[in-house]
């Protein structure tokens, strides 16, 4: 059994213009989110002799989250169980999964979603592949899907070296519970809600090198996003690993354009650490 937590606080400012005036209003909160889940391994089987790497688990998965910015407060939770095998293959390690959650979010009916991933991985020429399907369905004639694929490379040991990523996806591809910790472009929302971004191509890609130093992993990084349609972000950053203590730190500059034309700068500085 694993459990995670996360907790954010930010304070920001939103300008308002009716339309037909000339001034401006604006106004200033605090932004809050609290977030935690567990992982729960019900059962795992594991198999012998030639197939020894062989294995096969179900799991129970909770999450639930709450996020506030001025008069937008939402909330949401997931319960889910998912069972995966993993497979020694030829060419490598094969993990096939399968997921099946019920998604309750405030103001919403509850949803029902059903997901599926392939994971291909190979160590001797550190290519691995990723590819993810998602449906979900909920009350009236709401539905969310999704496909994405990734190729990584990373021929290193322990992320040293050169790494590559690159990834296409259209719709919406995860259960957008990390989004309720984040500000969009005017409100704290969770997706789009036009019709066009819901199915909009995107493409998503990051280049860095990893070497060790400070008795951890420092790896420099530059990685780009873009989606039908226009707007897209550019980004830098730094990121130090310090294994076995858990401890990861992500410094990152940002430039993100909207699809309006207007261009938002960031700064960022996350922290994690695994107790």
């Amino acid at each position: 059994i694993s459990f995670w937590l996360s907790a954010g606080y930010g304070r920001g400012t939103v300008e308002r213009r009716e339309e037909g005036e000339q001034g401006t209003t604006t106004d200033s909160s605090d932004w809050t989110s609290l977030s935690g889940g567990t992982r729960l391994r019900l059962w795992q089987s594991r198999a012998e002799g030639e197939a020894a790497n062989s294995a096969t688990s179900l799991e129970l998965k909770l999450d639930g989250t709450t996020a506030q910015f001025m008069e937008i407060s939402v909330q949401q939770a997931r319960l889910a169980s998912a069972i995966s095998r993993t497979l020694s293959v030829a060419a490598g390690q094969l993990t096939t999964a399968g997921e099946l959650g019920v998604r309750l979010r405030s103001g919403e009916t509850a949803g029902l979603e059903v997901g599926a991933t392939l994971d291909w991985h190979n160590p001797d020429s550190g290519l691995s592949t990723n590819a993810l399907a998602r449906v979900l369905m909920s009350g009236g004639d709401e539905r969310e899907w999704g496909v994405s694929g990734r190729l990584n490379y990373a021929p290193g040991k322990e992320g040293e070296g050169l790494t590559m990523a690159l990834e296409p996806s259209i719709g919406t591809t995860s259960n957008r519970l990390q989004d309720l910790w984040t500000l969009g472009d005017t409100d704290l929302v969770l997706n789009s809600d036009g019709p066009s971004a819901a199915t909009a191509l995107r493409l998503q890609g990051e280049l860095g090198y990893g070497f060790t130093a400070w008795s951890g992993l420092v790896t420099p990084y530059a990685d780009f996003s873009i989606a039908e349609g226009g707007g897209g972000t550019i980004g830098t950053g730094l990121r130090y690993s310090r294994w076995p203590s858990g401890l990861a730190i992500d410094l990152r500059a940002a430039q993100e354009t909207s699809t309006t034309g207007t261009t938002d700068h960031s700064i960022g500085l996350q922290g994690r650490i695994e107790l």
